[in-house]
């Protein structure tokens, strides 16, 4: 059990990611195949900086986890 004060850190991230779907912008583009420039095509992802900001603090507390 995570009886440290990461916990809280923990339960807010948590949540922030509940919270997510109101954070994603759709755009035309998302639904559509371009050409990757290797004669394949891709299918454009979604566009969030929400979800960037959330990945970069998740690896961050990771990271600390794993120096204590």
């Amino acid at each position: 059990m995570l009886n440290n004060m990461y916990w809280p850190v923990y339960k807010n991230l948590e949540k922030e990611i509940l919270e997510l779907s109101f954070n994603v912008y759709f755009d035309d583009m998302q639904f559509e195949y371009l050409e990757d420039g290797k004669g394949g095509f891709v299918k454009t992802p979604p566009y969030s900086l929400k979800i960037g900001d959330l990945l970069m603090r998740c690896c961050t507390e990771l990271r600390s986890l794993t120096l204590v």
